[in-house]
């Protein structure tokens, strides 16, 4: 297990607060440039 656990809770962080603050397009957004690209 060398993956860094910071990159899945940025990953979850940036899920649940797009979910509570952006909302689900935005979420859409940071998910397609954010460090889901790089985790996938």
């Amino acid at each position: 297990m060398e993956q860094p656990v910071l990159e899945v809770t940025e990953v979850f962080n940036v899920t649940v607060d797009c979910q509570y603050h952006l909302g689900r397009r935005h979420c859409a957004v940071m998910r397609s440039r954010g460090p889901v690209s790089a985790g996938a």
